[in-house]
Formats: C-alpha cells, sequence, structure tokens
C-alpha cells in the first residue's frame, strides 16, 4: 500500500502542478487580452484625433486661402485706386496747362491790343 500511496502522491502533485499551470496560462491570456483590448482603445483614440487634427488642417488650410484671397483682392483694388487717382490727376495738369496756355495766349493777344 506504501508503493501505491507514494504513486497516489506522486500523481496528485503532477495533476496538482498540471493545473497550477493551467491557471496560470487562463490568467496570462486573461492578461494578454486586457492588453490587446487597451491597446486597441488606445490606438482608436489616437486615430480618432488624428482625424480631428487633419479637419483642424484643412479648415486652416481654407482660411489661409481665403484670407490670401482677399488680400489679393484688396491689393488689386489699391493698385486700380491709385492708377485711377493717378489719371485722374494727369487729366487734371493736362487741363490746367491747357487753361494756362489759352489763358497765356489771351494775355499776349490783349498785351498786343494795348501796344
Amino acid at each position: 500500500t506504501r508503493r501505491v500511496e507514494s504513486l497516489d502522491e506522486r500523481l496528485w502533485s503532477r495533476t496538482s502542478g498540471a493545473e497550477m499551470s493551467k491557471q496560470r496560462n487562463r490568467e496570462v491570456e486573461q492578461q494578454v487580452q486586457a492588453l490587446e483590448h487597451q491597446s486597441r482603445l488606445t490606438s482608436s483614440a489616437i486615430e480618432e484625433s488624428q482625424k480631428r487634427q487633419a479637419t483642424k488642417l484643412r479648415r486652416s488650410e481654407h482660411a489661409i486661402e481665403e484670407a490670401v484671397r482677399r488680400l489679393a483682392k484688396v491689393e488689386e483694388q489699391s493698385r486700380n485706386g491709385v492708377q485711377q487717382r493717378d489719371s485722374y490727376l494727369e487729366a487734371r495738369v493736362n487741363s490746367a496747362e491747357q487753361l494756362l496756355e489759352q489763358l497765356s495766349v489771351d494775355m499776349r493777344d490783349m498785351q498786343m491790343q494795348l501796344d
């Protein structure tokens, strides 16, 4: 009976060790699953953040393009305003020169009549 008891003890210790090993494997598997789940959640959060950043970037680019377009329009209007002002001033100077020339002619005529 001693042999049987010894064999029984060895068998029990082996099966007990196998059970402990199985339990440990289950715990490790649960930890791995928990880490995989956490990794997926983190990855999803990062992707969402990148999408938000990309949207903000597109909005900023659009705002910059709109500002550049508006600035170009203001510059063009400014150039046109300067050109119009210059044209107006040139016409006024020409008109004044013509008037001065006409007055000069009239003055010479009067001078000749007085002489």
